[in-house]
């Protein structure tokens, strides 16, 4: 009983001590929530404040790649490269109020470095002056650069005369883009470029293989079947062999087993008469002959300058797609007679490439020679010859063994220029393809070369150029797009 007494004294008088500090109590209590008000808006500043940090971070890792992408050979850092910079940063971390201050790039070597600043607006923290929080991204990039061997195969047929929107011909444009895309590849390196080489094939209704590095080499007579006497001094274009395009009908569609016989035919290596066929002329429809892959500026130039339009035997683009090829083969004719140095198609650090450009569709004339054959009466070299023998093959008339040029129509054409492009995708070769259009709408075969991958085409690969004033416009994006291929992040 007793000590049931003690504890409810004992509660009555913590009872009574509750109630006489219940005001105090209350006190602590706002003060307590003010705390907890304000740490939370702490909270929500920092988190503001973490997450513009990721996003300038993300930005700065994107500008770095941009810059290393379009500047594989700078030395100094340029206001493009600070533009390029600034442009990323601005974008994608100048949301909500962040003002971002104006990146700083450096370069060391081969690497790029990129660090930049931001502040980041408080709301909460403002209350105690604190109006920005400054948050901070850096990153770099190791530009590695790769090699490039590019063959640009270019239209020289008589349509190109046709004088566009700038008041120029259509082939004086050309010539001038391609020059110009010339000056991009070697920038400052323009003797002896270690990491480029470059060709140019001309092309119609056929190719002139003659010269070959320093113009000694007569590359088209030491393939010519049936003429092994034929003089150092000659040159024209020449027939190709039936078997390189046998495989090929009008209805191709992308079968690898079709390209893969016409790539083991073009990267065959010419060891014995038979390789090509007979001469066609010298005259007109024949284009100014090839230049073979050279990692010096100066003959890119001479032969780009020393093109022609004198057109005569219509488009055959698979004839020039076909020596694009033999002109990036380790097995082709030029590396063959030792004209030239070629990467294997896998060589590491090196990359090949063809430039496609056309005006028109693929046609062939009916009243001049061409890629395959004489276009009425005698073979090349050997009279007697009916009007359905028309192509030289070892001295005698065989339409079995030939193409008949009467049969020999677009359709086909355009498929085996789309199965030679196929051929050098297979390759692991990136190719790039225009279309310039002097009121003609392009062909399947100009699009569907674009690209890195079989049977696919088109995609950032193709450039559709309505006027001759936007033609060098295309082929600098395409400057761009090598600038961007030889790099390895």
């Amino acid at each position: 009983m007793m000590r049931r007494k003690m504890l409810s004294a004992s509660e009555r008088i913590l009872h009574r001590f509750v109630r006489n500090q219940r005001g105090s109590v209350a006190v602590v209590a706002a003060g307590l929530a003010g705390v907890l008000v304000v740490g939370a808006g702490v909270s929500v500043d920092l988190a503001t404040a973490y997450s513009a940090k990721n996003a300038l971070q993300a930005a700065v890792d994107s500008a770095v790649v941009a810059v290393a992408a379009n500047s594989p050979s700078a030395t100094t850092v340029t206001a493009q490269m600070q533009t390029v910079a600034n442009d990323f940063v601005q974008a994608n971390a100048a949301q909500n109020g962040v003002s971002v201050a104006t990146p700083s790039l450096s370069l060391s070597g081969q690497s790029v470095s990129i660090s930049d600043t931001a502040a980041v607006p408080t709301s909460f923290l403002n209350y105690a002056g604190i109006s920005s929080i400054t948050v901070s991204a850096s990153s770099t990039a190791l530009r590695t650069v790769s090699g490039l061997e590019v063959a640009m195969v270019l239209d020289n047929t008589g349509s190109l005369s046709y004088v566009g929107s700038t008041g120029k011909s259509n082939f004086a444009v050309l010539q001038a883009a391609a020059n110009q895309l010339a000056n991009t590849m070697f920038g400052g390196t323009t003797s002896n470029n270690a990491l480029l080489r470059v060709g140019v094939v001309p092309y119609t209704g056929a190719v002139n293989p003659y010269t070959a590095g320093s113009g000694t080499t007569n590359v088209a007579s030491y393939m010519i079947s049936g003429n092994p006497t034929k003089s150092k001094s000659w040159s024209g274009c020449v027939v190709e062999n039936y078997s390189t395009f046998a495989s090929v009908s009008s209805s191709y569609a992308g079968s690898s087993t079709v390209y893969d016989a016409v790539a083991q035919n073009l990267d065959s290596t010419p060891a014995k008469a038979g390789y090509l066929l007979e001469y066609l002329n010298s005259g007109t429809g024949c284009p100014a002959a090839v230049q073979p892959l050279t990692n010096n500026l100066a003959p890119v130039t001479a032969t780009i300058n020393a093109m022609n339009d004198n057109g005569g035997s219509g488009t055959i683009g698979s004839v020039g797609i076909a020596w694009g090829y033999r002109l990036l083969s380790p097995n082709g004719p030029f590396a063959a007679v030792g004209a030239e140095t070629v990467n294997g198609w896998s060589t590491p650090h090196w990359k090949k490439v063809v430039v496609l450009m056309t005006d028109g569709v693929n046609n062939v004339e009916s009243a001049h020679y061409n890629g395959f054959g004489e276009a009425s009466g005698n073979a090349p070299g050997k009279s007697g010859c009916s009007s359905t023998e028309q192509n030289y093959d070892s001295g005698s008339c065989e339409s079995g063994d030939n193409y008949d040029f009467a049969v020999h129509g677009t359709a086909q054409v355009d498929a085996e220029e789309e199965a030679v492009c196929d051929a050098l995708r297979a390759q692991g070769v990136t190719i790039f393809s225009v279309f310039l259009d002097s009121n003609t709408s392009p062909g399947p075969a100009i699009s569907y070369c674009a690209g890195t991958q079989p049977g696919n085409g088109a995609g950032s690969g193709y450039f559709y150029q309505a006027t001759n004033a936007s033609l060098v416009t295309a082929f600098t994006q395409i400057g761009q797009q090598l600038s961007t291929l030889r790099l390895s992040q």
